[in-house]
């Protein structure tokens, strides 16, 4: 039946859990860290967004390979991260901010990450928030 997301009956030591390999993973993913990254995701993990939906580490690898090299630097500001234990899922709530040569974009998004029993990210469901322009 899952969790109630908002309540604190699930601040069990997996949500703790969750939510640092959540923080890990979005700080990899700011400081552009591929190996730190690969090392989190199972081999079949999957990533789907507004325009992608990619499937296999090393494509997945690939694709941030390549949102990092169009950026000169990328900040992610975590607002708020919800989990629920009981499903392997955290839901986080993002704002990121890209930064090209000349130009600065800042993307409101919606992360859904979901793990596996070992804490590896197996699913990124990635989605534009409403805060976007």
């Amino acid at each position: 039946s899952g969790c109630d997301w908002s309540s604190d009956v699930c601040s069990s030591d997996l949500k703790k859990e969750l939510i640092e390999i959540s923080k890990a993973y979005f700080k990899a993913f700011e400081e552009k860290n591929l190996d730190a990254l690969k090392s989190m995701f199972t081999s079949d993990v999957s990533l789907i967004d507004w325009e992608n939906n990619i499937t296999g580490i090393n494509n997945v690898i690939a694709f941030n390979k390549d949102i990092f090299s169009e950026h000169k630097s990328i900040n992610v500001q975590i607002k708020n991260i919800f989990c629920s234990p009981l499903d392997n899922v955290a839901l986080c709530n993002i704002l990121i901010k890209l930064i090209k040569e000349e130009e600065e974009h800042d993307l409101s998004v919606i992360d859904i990450l979901t793990f596996d029993s070992n804490g590896l990210i197996k699913q990124i469901k990635a989605q534009k928030s409403e805060q976007n322009d």
